[in-house]
């Protein structure tokens, strides 16, 4: 028991205590959500950029029943170019497809029927990626100390917004240095986002990083988490200084394009990584236990009920990364993280949120995004985690070398420049890009991958 402690103790003393009397509750953990009434319908994809002569497979295998009954499929095709003699292979199976004999838009509805009621799900089908719906958005993180590099890149954003026209930022933590705020009307907000963000002129929906919740021994310690919620107290403020500091919630979801609930483009989910990776949990509200159960039934009733095309993920905290940190389980490369290790412990080494990662997120989400290094990282997915594609961007004030001894496969990756990634989702494929800051002040633009459902 005394070793135990005191490893704990020295713990603290390198990276600084997590966690702090529960000061404030400012605010409630989203409710649970209601059982299912009736059958939901969800196709795998809704938007999908196709070639004529390309044999669409089309699969709802995702469509469920709160009540665990039969579901009947019933598909139809509802609009298709003049002329064009397509049919669905099948019209009552889980999965159909259709031959595009001719270019243009072609429309097919499902009906899934159960003894609850049913639902109904469409699929646009385009020759034209044009005619498809197009999320454009920048996910950076680690961005809060109004220095130089933060200033470089707002001026990199607003161009590329003006080129390529931005919907929102994916803010990934960190967003006020060092300590986060101690009130709601800390000056921190003017001095280290809204200035120099002012011209960036989108929302950020963002998440809490480890400098956002710290205060006590050391810059970063995490989980005083009373100052993480003072930023979300601030961002539903009705008199600040933008629109752009968003951050409804520890932990929240939402739906692009904005207001779409039905058919959604995009599902995001905000995660909080902090509690998840504190040594010690004392506040009621953020007992690590309870904290993570809550966080975990909450995650997957949205990703069960989701009928978006693309489902991102984004938290603090890597899940793999060949940064500083490097990987959840054994941040700090410290390899302590045994069974019999103090739970705290555990925590701080990222096997808590390594465990989450695993369980919840690796292959229920299409794209991971992560901050805490302070560079740009894509990186091979583990077999554990295949069907999930993992990025880290969080050079939005500081540069950090990546560690020459790194065993994660990297298939791009930026640590001399600070920048930022970019994606267009336009239906069913995606374009990522990166931004990064030169020298003299301007950018230059790398394509770093295409994804496609």
């Amino acid at each position: 028991m005394f070793r135990n402690t005191l490893i704990i103790i020295i713990f603290f003393l390198l990276f600084g205590c997590r966690t702090f009397p529960d000061y404030i509750r400012l605010v409630s953990q989203p409710p649970t959500m209601a059982p299912l009434s009736k059958p939901l319908a969800i196709v795998d994809r809704n938007n999908i950029f196709a070639k004529v002569g390309d044999d669409i497979i089309i699969s709802a295998q995702k469509s469920r029943s709160s009540d665990l009954s039969l579901i009947n499929y019933s598909w139809k095709v509802i609009e298709r170019p003049n002329g064009s003699g397509s049919e669905l292979a099948n019209n009552d199976r889980s999965e159909t497809s259709l031959k595009i004999d001719m270019a243009g838009q072609y429309k097919i509805e499902l009906e899934v029927k159960n003894n609850s009621g049913a639902d109904r799900s469409f699929v646009l089908i385009s020759t034209n990626q044009n005619d498809l719906p197009t999320i454009n958005f920048i996910a950076l993180g680690d961005y809060g100390k109004g220095n130089d590099i933060q200033y470089a890149l707002a001026k990199t954003m607003v161009n590329v917004c003006q080129q390529e026209s931005c919907d929102f930022v994916i803010g990934l933590g960190d967003n006020i240095y060092p300590f986060g705020v101690e009130s709601t009307k800390d000056s921190l907000f003017e001095k280290k986002f809204e200035e120099p963000f002012s011209e960036v002129a989108i929302p950020f929906y963002q998440v809490l990083g480890n400098h956002d919740n710290s205060g006590i021994l050391k810059e970063g310690s995490g989980a005083l988490n009373y100052r993480g919620d003072l930023q979300i107290a601030y961002s539903k403020r009705k008199k600040k200084s933008s629109f752009q500091f968003q951050l409804p919630a520890r932990y929240y979801h939402f739906d692009t394009p904005l207001g779409n609930t039905k058919h959604p483009l995009i599902r995001f989910y905000a995660l909080d990584s902090t509690v998840l990776t504190s040594p010690v949990g004392v506040e009621k509200s953020y007992r690590a236990k309870d904290y993570t159960s809550r966080q975990q039934s909450w995650l997957k009733q949205r990703i069960n009920r989701s009928k978006a095309m693309w489902n991102i993920a984004y938290a603090h905290h890597p899940y793999r990364s060949n940064g500083e940190h490097g990987n959840a389980g054994n941040y700090e490369d410290l390899d302590l993280a045994k069974s019999n290790s103090p739970d705290g412990l555990q925590r701080a080494l990222g096997v808590w949120w390594k465990g989450f990662i695993e369980n919840n997120v690796c292959n229920n989400v299409d794209v991971l995004l992560a901050g805490h290094e302070h560079n740009l990282q894509y990186l091979e997915s583990p077999n554990k985690c295949k069907s999930t594609e993992l990025f880290v961007s969080g050079s939005g004030s500081n540069i950090t070398p990546l560690k020459q001894n790194a065993n994660n496969n990297l298939k791009w990756y930026e640590d001399k420049k600070p920048g930022f990634f970019f994606f267009s989702i336009k239906g069913n494929t995606a374009q990522v890009t990166s931004f990064v800051v030169e020298p003299d002040g301007s950018y230059s633009a790398s394509k770093v991958t295409e994804l496609r459902k």
